[in-house]
């Protein structure tokens, strides 16, 4: 009986225990300067071995944060199973959206975020979101002017993807409406917005 006691005790601490799960990952090894796998990269949880800013969305490993390489803007990124995040060398980090292999760029000082509903806002370089997510897809910027849709949906052509149906409009870098969201497409807010450049002076 009392080795059956302090079975179920040690049992009840190993389901209990504090200590996170970790995740793996990818990211940019500072001395090889390509990517590497990490087995204990990230976790959910903060602990001893991971740190992160208050109620973010992962706690990055400590050798993860002394082994990146980071950019001109001091960020670097890492891909993992639950997505692809920027961070710095002091653990912000920012979920972003994955592009071209790898994560989204800054267009204009913005990169694109998506949320855990799946919407998609923008982020400057010092991680802070400038435009909260709240669009079904977003394009980059260009020209400071950036493409939006709600109700979209993605279709495959191919080996390529593409935005149809839903509702179409356009923002400014301070996520200010410059073209309504209408029964429109992509093509014709393209438009819009490219005869609204050529009108500047």
């Amino acid at each position: 009986m009392k080795k059956l006691l302090i079975l179920l005790s040690m049992l009840f601490i190993s389901c209990n225990s504090s200590e996170p799960k970790p995740i793996s990952c990818f990211y940019y090894n500072a001395k090889e300067l390509t990517f590497i796998k990490k087995e204990q990269c990230v976790s959910l949880q903060p602990s001893n071995i991971y740190i992160g800013i208050d109620k973010s969305d992962i706690y990055i490993s400590k050798d993860i944060l002394e082994n990146s390489h980071y950019s001109e803007n001091n960020l670097s990124y890492l891909m993992s199973d639950i997505g692809v995040f920027y961070f710095t060398k002091h653990a912000k980090t920012r979920r972003v959206l994955g592009f071209d292999n790898g994560a989204d760029y800054f267009k204009d000082g913005l990169a694109r975020t998506v949320d855990k509903n799946k919407k998609i806002g923008y982020f400057d370089t010092n991680l802070d979101i400038i435009i909260k997510p709240e669009y079904d897809f977003a394009f980059p910027f260009e020209n400071k002017k950036a493409i939006v849709c709600n109700g979209c949906k993605k279709h495959k052509v191919g080996e390529h993807s593409t935005m149809i149906g839903g509702t179409w409009g356009a923002i400014d870098t301070n996520g200010t409406i410059i073209v309504p969201l209408s029964n429109s497409s992509f093509i014709e807010v393209y438009k819009i917005i490219s005869k609204q450049q050529q009108s500047l002076p």
